[in-house]
């Protein structure tokens, strides 16, 4: 079936304007996609021996709506923010096996502690950073070549 010039044009124009909507929508989709929240261990740990007390990792660099469970794996031990942060919490008294999970909702960077006299030197710093969107690259790449095959298939049709 031959098409007018016009008609073809017409044609031509609903078919670009339907894949630069649907190539959009299916970029958008992607770069809305919320990142699933992660949960972070740190450790509690304390060897009255050697006078070693420590938090490992002592620092922590994570994103907004993670979480950070503190875990005692020796001695008793507390995990306790500096006051005057953005965000406070105080895990209280934790024994070994114990944990204290905390979700960090403010971008900062957080002191932290252990309230008990011989951990004089447990000290530890979370850094909550905004989370980087990540680049949809397969989603772009599948989306070009759908582009390329049905622009083809479009001309295709109209020559013949």
């Amino acid at each position: 079936m031959k098409l007018s010039g016009r008609a073809r044009s017409r044609i031509e124009a609903t078919l670009v304007l339907a894949l630069i909507v649907t190539t959009g929508l299916v970029l958008l989709r992607d770069l809305t996609t919320a990142r699933a929240a992660k949960t972070w261990t740190v450790e509690l740990y304390g060897d009255d021996m050697n006078n070693i007390y420590q938090f490992i990792p002592q620092n922590i660099t994570i994103n907004v709506g993670d979480t950070i469970n503190w875990t005692d794996v020796s001695g008793q031990h507390s995990a306790t923010s500096d006051p005057g942060q953005a965000e406070w919490w105080d895990s209280g008294v934790l024994n070994p096996g114990e944990s204290y999970p905390f979700a960090f909702t403010v971008p900062g960077v957080y002191s932290y502690w252990s309230t008990f006299p011989m951990d004089i030197d447990m000290v530890g710093n979370v850094t909550v950073q905004q989370p980087v969107p990540e680049f949809p690259g397969f989603t772009v790449t599948v989306a070009v070549a759908l582009a390329v095959l049905l622009g083809l298939a479009i001309e295709r049709k109209l020559r013949a």
